[in-house]
């Protein structure tokens, strides 16, 4: 025996280490190779109530038992190769280690392994017109894409994207690197004939940030590539695709002026005071233009979209004090919501800001917003205080506001998710959030009025939900929900669990709707 653990009632778990065959009770186990390990749970006087053998082709070194008071048995251990933990087998082609719940009626619950040495995080999704679904994501050393192991020298961070077919089988997955050494991968956008396009964020050479935009075709083909580098740093935060292929881009930098190819063009930037800015690439990376997000001040948590005529809405949060964000604003006046709309050409046809009337009076907060297929302007704000966007005076932690295509009022509530981690329109008269409930991940679907149509809570084993996030939402055109994000130890999704021990891993989901 190698470990002991005193459960309920004065039972007992003991793991440990044999060679041969042992008789635990009325079961004898005998090992699949030279040093296999057992299980066993035993009553107060030592005799055997259950137990089993945890082995493969290979020796087993390690061995742990834990009991918990209502019963079950957690084992931990190591392996190379395959193992049998109950009805699940699992593989690794190195040293691995797994854990494994085991209930009081001697089933197994749920096993881990811990295939990968870092963290991984999903990080967006998109729909082709096809129905194939590319998931964007990052991770450290190591991961897996079906039964395809990708492994990397150093326990650095690396850009990864999927691309699955409508089943969820993957198609072929690529891995971004810039001078092998990071990525940070933000969003990702399908066009009408299957390229993806994505952008994010790379040190230079010079280990400054810089912007990186890079357009694969159907068959994960390369089509061209583009960075934007200045000394102060340029981030690629987000990408959207207009129904004629063109391309928007929301960057930011603390540059004074950036040159997207040509000549200097003004952004307004410096140390310590970012700026955002948007800038529209057609379809083979030709510059069409560029606009600073905000001319007067520095914006924040900004949000874009397209509409189906190919105009650009834009909304964020700009500051009303110095400094601008080195401070948490929450005193009234602080800050304004701000929704401006571009034509296609770039040329603003409105703009509508909340916050600095004389009615107002706290602080709003800008965390989602979306463009859905009739041109409504959905956001998601956190609100402290009370705003009138145009329907009269409203408060609540959290506010769902809709606009028209003009931007006039249409309506608001407070969802009621506690926190909304992803937003995503269903055609002309829907919208899915998903986020966070008191104790599970949440997904809902509102109709055109704001009206709940349906809810999912998704059960998450984590002792800490923080730890779990749905991070991207997505609709397929048809009945399937996409989820994006990451988990730790389990999340289910309705019959379909997934399993991970220790660091956080990267899930794609499609539901029903």
């Amino acid at each position: 025996g190698r470990s002991l653990s005193a459960g309920p009632s004065g039972t007992m778990a003991l793991g440990g280490l044999f060679q041969g065959s042992i008789t635990l009770g009325d079961q004898v186990l005998t090992s699949s190779g030279v040093t296999d390990a057992f299980w066993a749970k035993l009553d107060g006087d030592g005799h055997p109530l259950l137990g089993g053998r945890v082995g493969d082709g290979g020796d087993q070194r390690h061995v742990q038992v834990a009991s918990a008071a209502s019963g079950v048995i957690g084992l931990a251990g190591a392996y190379q190769g395959e193992i049998a933990l109950g009805s699940k087998t699992l593989m690794s082609s190195e040293q691995t280690a797994y854990a494994a719940e085991i209930l009081a009626s001697g089933a197994f619950d749920y096993t881990w392994h811990f295939d990968a040495r870092g963290e991984q995080h999903g990080r967006d999704v998109a729909v082709d017109p096809s129905g194939n679904v590319f998931l964007l994501g990052s991770f450290e050393s190591r991961a897996r894409v079906g039964d395809v192991p990708i492994t990397k020298s150093t326990l650095s961070g690396y850009a990864l994207l999927v691309k699955l077919d409508p089943s969820g089988e993957p198609l072929w997955h690529k891995v971004f690197e810039d001078h092998g050494i990071y990525m940070s991968p933000k969003s990702i956008a399908t066009d009408a004939l299957g390229n993806v396009i994505l952008t994010g964020t790379v040190p230079s050479s010079e280990w400054d940030e810089q912007m990186e935009v890079v357009k694969l075709d159907a068959a994960g083909a390369l089509r061209w590539r583009r960075s934007y580098w200045h000394r102060y740093g340029v981030e690629g935060l987000d990408v959207v695709v207009d129904p004629a292929g063109d391309i928007v881009l929301l960057g930011r930098t603390a540059a004074a002026e950036l040159n997207f190819g040509g000549g200097p063009f003004p952004i307004g930037g410096a140390q310590g005071s970012r700026r955002d800015f948007l800038l529209k690439l057609s379809g083979d990376a030709d510059v069409l233009w560029a606009k600073v997000v905000d001319d007067d001040h520095p914006s924040g948590h900004t949000r874009i979209g397209v509409d189906a005529a190919g105009n650009v809405a834009v909304t964020w949060i700009t500051v009303n004090r110095e400094p601008f964000w080195t401070d948490t604003i929450f005193d009234p006046g602080d800050s304004d919501l701000v929704m401006r709309k571009l034509d296609p050409a770039g040329n603003e046809l409105w703009r509508r800001s909340f916050g600095d009337g004389s009615e107002d009076n706290g602080y709003i907060g800008l965390d989602l917003a979306a463009v859905d297929g009739a041109g409504n302007l959905l956001v998601h704000t956190t609100l402290f205080g009370e705003f009138d966007f145009g329907g009269g005076l409203f408060s609540g932690y959290t506010g769902l506001i809709k606009f028209d295509p003009e931007g006039q009022f249409l309506w608001n509530i407070s969802p009621s998710a506690e926190v909304v981690t992803a937003m995503a329109p269903v055609g002309h008269d829907g919208l899915l959030l998903a986020g966070r409930g008191p104790s599970t991940l949440q997904l809902i679907e509102l109709d055109g009025a704001g009206t709940e149509r349906w809810r999912k809570d998704l059960d998450d084993a984590a002792t800490d939900l923080s730890r779990a996030s749905i991070n991207a939402v997505a609709w397929d055109g048809a009945g399937g929900v996409l989820l994006a994000g990451e988990f730790q130890r389990k999340i289910d999704f309705g019959g379909s669990a997934l399993y991970r021990a220790g660091v956080n891993t990267m899930f794609a989901a499609k539901l029903a709707r």
